[in-house]
């Protein structure tokens, strides 16, 4: 049986974890140029909350993902752990 997910959350979360896990070891988590239609909601749903903002490199504008806005919003969110725990 196939469960329809869409309009969740769960790409946002996903979001939201892959930009926290990557301003963790210092790096710009980049909306792509090329994105399906649930991407480029997910992104607009993130922009409406003020969590995008925009950085020009040469003649392109990119889209990061504003993870201290995330963080101003969810301080709960931080530190990121996703290490297992020992057993």
């Amino acid at each position: 049986e196939i469960h329809d997910c869409r309009r969740r959350g769960l790409g946002t979360l996903l979001y939201e974890t892959g930009a926290l896990w990557m301003h963790e070891r210092g790096l710009p988590f980049y909306a792509s140029g090329i994105q399906a239609k649930e991407a480029k909601d997910s992104w607009a749903s993130l922009t409406s909350r003020g969590l995008v903002k925009s950085a020009k490199e040469g003649e392109h504008v990119r889209r990061i993902f504003d993870v201290d806005a995330l963080l101003a919003e969810r301080p709960e969110l931080y530190p990121l752990n996703l290490t297992p725990d020992p057993e």
